[in-house]
């Protein structure tokens, strides 16, 4: 069974750029783990559609870096396609919001 990644772009608000909201099956894994602070600017850079994370068909989420002694996410799995589609909706997102701002 794959997980399902879901990513909100955030609107930028007076002093910050745009942000991600990374949703793992409905839960903001990111904020549960290093609190609301840890998101970034682009979805490219946050969510790369290659790389060591792909296995064939799977993106595999794994050896999370956490601040202190915090308790790292588990080990996700998802979809190759349904991934790459939702990184290109984010990123097509994205640019929409800074291109009308």
């Amino acid at each position: 069974m794959f997980n399902r990644l879901e990513v909100r772009v955030l609107p930028p608000g007076s002093r910050w750029a745009a942000q991600l909201q990374l949703l793992i099956d409905g839960e903001d894994v990111v904020a549960e783990s290093v609190g609301e602070g840890g998101r970034g600017p682009f979805a490219e850079e946050a969510l790369p559609t290659s790389g060591h994370s792909r296995h064939g068909g799977i993106v595999e989420w794994s050896d999370w870096q956490v601040p202190g002694d915090e308790v790292p996410p588990p080990v996700f799995h998802f979809e190759a396609g349904q991934y790459d589609a939702e990184v290109a909706r984010a990123s097509a997102d994205r640019s929409r919001r800074v291109s009308t701002e």
